[in-house]
Order: C-alpha cells, then sequence, then structure tokens
C-alpha cells in the first residue's frame, strides 16, 4: 500500500488514461466476469491499476443456476500412489 496518495493529475497523459483500462489479452476474462453478473464500480487494483469487477454472491450466474443435491452413494477407491 502507498503511504502517500497517488496524484493523479500529476501523471502523465498515458498513465492517466491506462488507470482502470483492461488489457486487450485479458479483455475476454472481464466480459466473462460481465456476463455472469460483475461489474466496474470505478475501484481499482493498487498494484497495477487494473478496474476490479465486484458483484453480491447471489447475483453470479453459475451461483444462480446451481443446485444442492443430496448424495446417493460414495465409492471407496484407492489411490494408486498411496
Amino acid at each position: 500500500m502507498p503511504k502517500h496518495p497517488v496524484y493523479v493529475n500529476l501523471l502523465p497523459a498515458a498513465a492517466r488514461d491506462a488507470i482502470g483500462a483492461v488489457h486487450a489479452d485479458t479483455a475476454p476474462a472481464r466480459a466473462m466476469l460481465e456476463q455472469e453478473g460483475f461489474r466496474y464500480e470505478g475501484y481499482v487494483d493498487i498494484f497495477d491499476a487494473g478496474p476490479t469487477l465486484e458483484c453480491f454472491r447471489d447475483n453470479i450466474d453459475a451461483v444462480r443456476r446451481s443446485q444442492v443435491l443430496p448424495v446417493r452413494s460414495v465409492r471407496r477407491i484407492r489411490c494408486p500412489t498411496a
């Protein structure tokens, strides 16, 4: 954590433009998270200034579609390295 504030207005324009931006290689990952219900709320990572995406657990599409089912049977298997 920085001990002092970062004065963004004193940074070069290129650095200011990069704050909260996603690298082209990670844009698909951001799109996948946004499809699941995550969103950008204006917060950035303290190490690389990339966007942090967030959402409530119950708003995650995979969680909403998940099911809790009972286990009907368990079969013990022997680990080949044991």
